[in-house]
């Protein structure tokens, strides 16, 4: 289940990406400026100081202006130069504006594929059955080749295994998400053959008469939680499915186990699935919202970051930090339920989790610095015990 940190932690990753992608924007916006420039070869060609001089007045125009509404110039700017600059500029405003919504989209699918995968994981027993079926049924066909012993396949009739496999919202979530094994069933043969056919639990498992329903639950629960998530041929597939795979691992691990331990043998087919959080309505709209408001007040929390970081320019700050920081003062002025303390540390962790070993020290003194000065000028806004307080 996912908690609030997990989920500022995927906030602080899209702005992250967000960061990098507006870097390479500007620099082919300053690139397009000096393509726009050159003339073609059958141009008359421009004295090489003169085109250098005009890339660099109009990149110069760019640079300063970039970030402003309206391009600000002098009145004997150059026609060639203006045009130069303001095509750079909306250039790069238009890919700045794709770049944040393609983040945002990316940061809802990082965080909805948690779930995705928790959904695959819960079929993996069942596509497993089938292949041990499958396997029975030509070696019973086979007994000039194979020695044919019911028990070797009991694995197919698993109880827990017909619990999922018949539960109807987990029917239901599959088919709404279309989140199935279908177009990955060479891994799961490969799985089959090569981890868990192997296995010395699943060989005492097949070794057992009458299994009871414990010993039931258990080789389910080996399967995932001992193979799934520990075999080499299972971290090399989730590791290039989701690329936040060693984040996201111990999180979906958890959902899976939490599921199948609700199992019963009185009640096996009205088990509950794990929510993505415990109230996931609230928790999306914190994701979403904090994402939106680190990046339209990003220019104001910079000149509280510039009024108390002595000596440190901002661009001298490490990008994770000065994103770390950005994020903390956005909670503190536009979050009111979460309280200044509860904030402050969070991203002091995220520092300690993501930075350098001097970056907690930074951190800290610099927010409870920002944090007393938001207060006397009266643009921390929240009520109620414990929410102002930062010591």
């Amino acid at each position: 289940m996912l908690n609030r940190r997990y989920l500022r932690i995927k906030v602080m990753q899209a702005l992250y990406a967000l960061a990098q992608a507006r870097k390479a924007d500007y620099q082919m916006a300053a690139d397009l400026i000096a393509q726009n420039l050159t003339p073609d070869w059958d141009e008359d060609r421009k004295d090489a100081e003169q085109l250098k001089a005009e890339i660099a007045a109009a990149t110069t125009l760019f640079a300063e202006n970039f970030e402003k509404s309206q391009l600000q110039l002098a009145p004997d700017t150059p026609p060639a130069i203006r045009a130069a600059a303001i095509e750079a500029m909306q250039f790069y405003k238009a890919e700045h504006r794709q770049g944040i919504s393609h983040f945002e989209k990316h940061l809802s699918r990082q965080i909805e594929q948690i779930y995705d995968i928790y959904l695959l994981l819960l079929q993996l027993p069942l596509e497993i059955a089938n292949l041990v079926s499958a396997e029975g049924e030509r070696n019973q066909n086979n007994t000039l080749l194979y020695t044919y012993n019911p028990s070797d396949f009991k694995f197919q009739h698993n109880p827990v295994v017909a619990a999922l496999a018949k539960h109807k919202l987990l029917k239901t979530e599959i088919e709404r998400r279309q989140v199935t094994w279908k177009a990955q069933m060479e891994f799961v043969k490969d799985f089959y053959r090569v981890a868990f056919k192997t296995d010395e639990e699943y060989k005492k498992y097949q070794a057992l008469i009458q299994p009871s329903f414990e010993e039931e639950l258990n080789i389910v629960l080996h399967l995932l939680r001992k193979i799934a998530f520990k075999s080499d041929i299972a971290a090399k597939f989730f590791e290039e499915k989701d690329l936040y795979w060693s984040e996201n691992e111990k999180v979906i691990q958890s959902m899976v186990i939490k599921t199948l331990k609700t199992l019963t043998p009185e009640d096996l087919e009205d088990f509950a699935l794990q929510p993505l959080s415990k109230n996931w309505d609230e928790d999306q709209f914190f994701y979403q919202d904090l994402y939106r408001q680190c990046i339209s007040l990003e220019k104001e929390i910079d000149q509280s970051i510039s009024a108390h970081a002595a000596n440190w320019d901002l661009d001298r700050l490490a990008m994770i930090d000065r994103i770390i920081v950005q994020m903390a003062v956005c909670e503190m002025i536009q979050f009111q339920s979460v309280p200044i303390k509860v904030s402050i540390n969070e991203y002091i962790e995220l520092s300690k989790m993501y930075s350098t070993p001097k970056s907690k020290q930074f951190v800290n003194g610099l927010l409870d610095a920002i944090a007393q000065t938001l207060q006397q000028e009266g643009r921390i806004k929240k009520s109620g015990r414990g929410l102002i307080d930062n010591k």
